[in-house]
Order: structure tokens, then sequence, then C-alpha cells
């Protein structure tokens, strides 16, 4: 082969090697050629002459992919030159050159068949370099020049000569460099490849939708662009539009659509409002152009006209038909999502019309359509998230709290401090610490302030709207588990002081229904846990919405990802980490929760330097978190944190809370070796007394970055004397002392630090030291830290609710 080769250099002269290439292809096929043609351009180095030479060469033996593969190395070699003047005088020779090639390239492959219309532009007829700025700028300007100028140039050299066959490839190649030029915005080589073809077949569906593909981009991407050659086409268009073929008619007002969609989006209004309108009349059931009617209508805030045109989107979209037997769609999965979009837009378009009617005074009709938006909504979370809808739900449930007289229902509570905490689910689990940490925040403040009373209320207002999958561990209908719970948890404080609400309530009014039992309760302050992202996630994000107006708020954390908004007076931050979310006027605090029961002083663990031996670290998190976040754990950033095992010989890492630990080995070669190596065990979900018993054990409890939950495990750790490291933004490190905080940037530290916790006894000793007096503190500070935050949030509301008037609270009426 390498004989042939050298043969091949050697017939450059000659112009002799396209025919022994020819040849060849057919003994050995085209992946041979191409190696061929390789060699040939790596043989000729980087000697400039023989590239050019080779080149010219192969356009003159007509093999423009060779040719244009010799002028690209040619441009590559002379851009390291490109800030002198002749070197850039010659680049821009050779570009033009390469921009001929990819045209020749492209029209002769689609003319011999070997070429599909709509694909390998980008493969094979590319100019991509490396350039500055101004000399790709001139290049580029070159080159698409020349392009023009060729694709002009060859039309007229081939057409005339063609047979009818010939003619159809050269049109379909036309076609396929102008479909490609409108995808890279390349206008003006666009333009250049369809006026030959409106020339010469004026009525052919190609030609007129590529023509009207042209105009709109045009149109879109030129901010002084107008409707007048549009106009013109559409002239044209409509004294041909019966003699286009179906398909093609459907093209075009398919890109008609979605081109109107598309001027809407810069605004341009005016334009989308002609094109929409002559479709529309052509086609007006094509789902691109309901599509479009239903966005000009949004856009002009139309929203009754929004609804009907989205309703009927929707309708078309939907990928089963039942005309005259059951149809499925060949394309039904973009149908259906088609379909669910229109429907989601639907969603909105009726929120803003319920809006519409509230503001003007047709509450009935508003409230039809509030039921409407509820109904439809295929996932809760869409009802916390939508600041529109939260906002639509308020004005529903304060008018109605207002006509039941529920607001002037109010009365001073004589000399007792009433606290509410406001849940929308109750976990219970032994998995999960969220009932846990309620409790011994209510059992602190009780403990603190022997005027207290303290509700909870578990609002269940997911089920007001949507009921999601349910499971034994956030399933409302426990309310006999929910009250075990806190009878264990607090039994001398149960139904004297502590008084915990279930409510199970069903539909709008089921939302008003609970807003009024908590007048009836009349807490001088809620505070709201947890947040509303999650599909279980703790807070009544509707009812504090729609009481904000009317009760002083708080927000505190249950889980460490909560997402705030401007609808409290102060957030109740127990550890450092960055708050999410628009606050508003709110204030936030940073305070330790009051967790610990202070009888836990007598469990405290001594220092047990056995456990510093054990070298055992343990990593832990419920739920598929373990899973997903290891897959999303970048694998520098993996490796960096496992080569504490390399560091500290004879080490074991515990991962434990992986639903799929075999899946995790298969897939994570940075795992599956070290598990090889018996340095790593990854386990399921461990039983609470298994999993203590393994913790309490450990050397180390290190809470990996981006692991957002986990306090339970940790704390487990901190109370068995074990040391952990964590990072910011989690639960964990609100309980930690900052020597052992750490922020995601700073994982190197963290390293080092575990290193030294598992190689120096002195430093372990010292850490776990630093926990118990940590904790100690927290022990002694933070149920009054946490009071006073209450305390402040009643202050707060009086200075927002000049409006309103409140009764006067004992907490603000006696202090503290």
């Amino acid at each position: 082969m390498l004989k042939s080769a050298k043969h091949l250099i050697r017939a450059l002269k000659l112009s002799s090697f396209r025919f022994f290439l020819r040849v060849n292809r057919r003994v050995f096929g085209s992946s041979w050629e191409r190696r061929t043609q390789h060699f040939l351009i790596k043989a000729c180095g980087r000697n400039l002459t023989k590239i050019k030479r080779l080149a010219e060469a192969s356009e003159r033996v007509n093999d423009p992919m060779l040719a244009m593969k010799a002028w690209q190395r040619f441009i590559a070699l002379y851009t390291e030159a490109a800030s002198k003047k002749e070197s850039r005088r010659l680049l821009l020779t050779a570009g033009r050159k390469l921009a001929i090639c990819e045209i020749k390239l492209r029209l002769l492959l689609i003319k011999a068949g070997e070429l599909n219309p709509n694909s390998l532009w980008q493969e094979k007829c590319s100019l991509k370099l490396s350039l500055d700025g101004k000399t790709k700028k001139v290049l580029n300007a070159s080159v698409s020049q020349t392009r023009k100028e060729y694709l002009f140039d060859f039309w007229n050299s081939q057409f005339s000569f063609c047979s009818d066959n010939g003619r159809e490839a050269l049109r379909r190649g036309y076609v396929s460099v102008a479909v490609k030029a409108l995808e890279q915005e390349k206008l003006d080589e666009a333009c250049a490849s369809i006026q030959p073809l409106l020339s010469f077949w004026p009525d052919a569906g190609s030609s007129i939708s590529l023509h009207e593909k042209l105009l709109l981009n045009g149109l879109i991407l030129s901010p002084d662009g107008d409707l007048a050659e549009l106009k013109e086409w559409w002239t044209a268009f409509d004294l041909v539009k019966s003699e286009i073929s179906e398909n093609s008619l459907q093209r075009i007002v398919d890109q008609s659509g979605a081109g109107a969609c598309r001027l809407l989006a810069v605004g341009r209004d005016v334009e989308a409002d002609w094109l929409i309108e002559r479709f529309a009349r052509l086609q007006p059931d094509h789902q691109r152009i309901l599509r479009a009617q239903a966005e000009l209508a949004v856009s002009k805030k139309d929203w009754r006209e929004a609804v009907d045109y989205w309703q009927l989107a929707a309708a078309v979209s939907n990928p089963i038909t039942t005309k005259s037997r059951t149809h499925v769609a060949k394309n039904a999965k973009e149908m259906a999502r088609r379909s669910q979009y229109a429907k989601n837009q639907l969603r909105n378009a009726r929120i803003g019309l319920a809006q519409e009617l509230r503001d003007n005074g047709r509450r009935r009709e508003s409230d039809e359509l509030i039921n409407r938006v509820l109904e439809m909504l295929p996932d809760h979370r869409i009802m916390k998230n939508d600041p529109n809808l939260l906002n639509l739900l308020r004005t529903y449930v304060q008018d109605a709290l207002n006509e039941d007289g529920a607001l002037e229902s109010r009365s001073s509570s004589a000399g007792t401090r009433r606290i509410a905490i406001c849940l929308d689910v109750f976990k219970i689990s032994e998995i999960h610490t969220h009932s846990r940490v309620v409790y011994a925040v209510s059992r602190n403040l009780l403990e603190l302030d022997p005027n207290l009373e303290i509700h909870l209320i578990i609002t269940n207002e997911r089920l007001a709207v949507t009921t999601p999958a349910l499971n034994s561990s956030f399933n409302p209908a426990n309310i006999e588990r929910m009250m075990d719970r806190a009878v264990n948890a607090m039994p001398e404080f149960i139904g004297k002081r502590f008084f915990q609400h279930v409510f199970r309530n069903s539909g709008l009014e089921g939302v008003v229904s609970t807003c009024k039992s908590i007048f009836e309760i009349n807490p001088e302050v809620i505070l709201y846990g947890g947040g509303h992202r999650g599909l279980f996630s703790n807070e009544s994000r509707v009812i504090r919405h729609c009481l904000f107006d009317y009760f002083p708020t708080a927000f505190f954390y249950i889980q460490a990802n909560n997402q705030v908004d401007e609808k409290t007076d102060l957030i109740i931050a127990r550890g450092p980490h960055a708050i999410e979310g628009n606050i508003g006027n709110a204030i936030v605090r940073v305070q330790p929760y009051p967790t610990i029961d202070k009888s836990a002083q007598l469990d405290e663990v001594l220092i047990d330097p056995i456990k510093f031996d054990n070298k055992i670290i343990v990593s832990a998190i419920a739920g598929v978190r373990m899973d997903v976040h290891i897959q999303k754990m970048d694998r520098d950033e993996m490796k960096e944190m496992f080569s504490i095992l390399d560091r500290v010989p004879g080490a074991v890492w515990h991962i434990i809370g992986a639903s799929k630990p075999d899946l995790i080995a298969k897939t994570n070669p940075e795992i599956s070796q070290r598990i090889y190596k018996g340095q790593i065990v990854l386990h399921p979900l461990l039983p609470f007394e298994e999993f203590t018993d393994l913790v309490s054990n450990a050397s180390l409890f290190f809470h990996m970055p981006g692991l957002t939950g986990g306090s339970g495990g940790a704390s487990v750790a901190r109370r068995s004397g074990v040391p952990v490291v964590t990072f910011e933004h989690s639960d964990v490190s609100g309980r930690q002392p900052p020597e052992t905080v750490f922020s995601d940037e700073e994982l190197s530290k963290a390293v080092d630090l575990s290193f030294n916790l598992l190689s120096d006894l002195a430093c372990w000793e010292e850490t776990v030291n630093a926990q118990f007096a940590h904790t100690q503190w927290i022990r002694d500070t933070a149920t009054s830290g946490f009071y006073d935050c209450i305390f402040e949030t009643a202050e707060r509301y009086l200075k927002r609710s000049s409006v309103r008037s409140s009764p006067q609270s004992p907490m603000l009426a006696e202090g503290l």
C-alpha cells in the first residue's frame, strides 16, 4: 500500500491518480479511498507548495473531496502566520478556493446520488478554522461571497446541458444547499441558491416554501425589516396554492405558524398578526396556526381568546383519534409532547382569565375557572411553584373568609402565648427526622415558657387539589399513628399545652375550611416548616400565602434545599448556607434550632480511642439521593474525595443509602475498583439499630459535598463521639463547629482535615471535644434564641399590618 501511495504522489503531475483511485475504490471500497487521501495530504507535510499543487491537481482531475481537504490543510497552515499581509492575501485566495470546492462537492455528490440532500453538510463541507477576529471576519465574508457567485455560475454552466434527471438532481442539490444555509442563518447564500429555483420552478412547493422561510428569517433577524417582500410572496403564492401538493402545502403552513411564533418572541406582533390572519383562513385547524393564534392572544393579554385557541391546539395535537376507530398517530410521542405543552399554556391562560374576571367583579366565572385549573394539574408541585396561581388562590380564600366573617371572629388570647407550627405533610418513619425535629423544638419551647401553647397543624393542602402517590410514611390517613408519635414524644404536654390537628378537607372549600380552623385556634405567630419543591415537601405554601395578611409569619428549615419567597416576616435559618429564593422584606436570622433534649446530656459518650483505630469512614443519606448524587458527582471530585483511602492505610469507606448498590458498582469505575480492593462497601438503607451500630463505631462521618439532608445520621455520629466533616449547604452544617464545615469549593481542605483526623489521635480527640462543646452551646442557647426569633416575627408583623387591625398579642403586650 505504501508503494501504491508513493506512486499516487508521483502521478499528480500527470493527473492520473484519479483513475487509480477509481479503480481501487471498486476493489477496496470508499474507506480505502479516504485513507489514501489522508496519506496523500500527510505525505506533503507542511510544504505549502506541495499542498497547493495537490489541491489544484485534485480540482483538475475532478476530485473535489480531496481538493477540499487539501485546501483546508493549506488554510490551516497559513493561519499560523495570518498576521503577515502576504499570508492574509494567500489565505483569502485559499478560502475562496475552499468555498468553491465545498459547493462543488455538495452539488456533484447529490447529482451522483451519493449524498442525501439533508445530511453531511457539516461533516464533509465545513470551514472550521482558528483565526484572530479580524482575519476570520474578512475570510468568512470572502468565502460567503465566493459561494454566492459560484452558485450562480455553476447553475448557469450546468443547467442547459443537463438531462431531465440531471436537472432534478441539480434542483435537489440547490434545495439542500438552501436548507442548510437557512439553518445556519446564512441568508445571502440561501438567497443565491433559492433564486435559480424560483426562476425555473416558480410554482414548485419546495421553491415557494424555501423562499418564504428566507423572507421570514430576514424579517425576524433584521430589526428594520418590513412586510413588503413577504406580501409580494403571498400574492404569488395565493395564485398557485391550489396547484401545490398537499405535503408542500402542509410544510408551508407549518413553517408559517412557527415563523409567526418566532416573530412574536422578538416583539414583531404586527407582522405575526398579518401572517397568522392569512394562514388561519387557509387552514384554521392547523396546530401550528392555532398555537400562533394562542400566543398572539397571550401577547395581547386577551385571555379569553387565548383559552379558546390553546384548548383547540391541545385537541388537534392529541395523538389518539376516534373518527371511525381508535387510531394512534405515527409520531405519537411528538404529538403528545405538543398536546401537553398546549395544556400547560391553557392552564396559564385560564389563570390569567380567572384573575381578570375576578378583578372585574365576575367572581362566579372566576371561581369556575380556578376549579378547572386545579382539576387539570398533573402535579401538585405546580400549585406551589406558580406565583400567579398562588395569588389567585389567595384572593379566592380571602374573599371566602371575609364573607364568612372569619376575620371578625378573632379575639385576644387572655394571658396565653399561642403559636402554631404549620406543615403540609408530616413524615412518620424511622428514616426521616422531620417529626423528631418538630417535637424536639416544641418540647424545648414549652419547657422555656410555662405560658406558651403550641398547636401543630397538618394541613394536607396537596389533597385540596391533587393527590400524589402515597406510602406509609406520608399517608394523611395515619392520624392514629401521628397521635401515637406525639404522645410518645411529649406525654406530659399533649392535650394540655401541645395540640395536634390533622385536616383532610378536599377542594378549594377545603382550603377555606382549614384556614377557618386556624382562625379559631388564633395563633399569635405561625411557623411554616420545610419547603415546597419536593414531591413530599413539608411546607403549607398555599395556606401561608392565604394567611400572610392576617398572621405573623416565620419560615424555618426542615430540609436544607428549601426555597423561600417574600410572603414571610422572618426566616430562621439554622446554618450559614445560602438562602434560596426572593425574600422580599423578610429578614434572615441564623439560629441553631432547639432540637437537643436537655436530658440527653447524661447520655454523652466518652471519647473512645478504639474508634480512631477502626479506620472506618461512613457517608449516609436516605431516599434515592445517594444514587443520584454519585451519578452526578464529577469524576475528578470523586477521585479527590476517595484519595483519603490511599492516604490512610487500612481505611474502609461505608456508603449507606444506595437503592441499587450493584448498579452503582457496575457503572462507576472509581467505586468498583475500590470495592474490589476492599476499600469501599456499598449498603442499601439499613435498619436503624444496624445503622446506629455501624456509625457509632466509625472513625469519621464524612458528609459528601452536594448532599443537603443527612442530619439524622450525622447526629448519631456526633452523639457517639465520632468526628464529622461536612459542607456548608447541608442540614449537618448548622450543628457543627465552624472548623469542620467547608464550602463546596474547599474539597481539598476537607480531605486534608479527614486525613489528619484518621492519622492523628490528638486531632481526632480535639475535634470530638469541639463537637461536644458546640452541642452544649446549642443546648444552652438555642431555645431562647429561637424564642427571640418568634417574638421578633410578631414585632415585624405589627409594622406591616397597619392596613389591617389585629388583636393585641399577649406575646408583645407582656414581652418575654
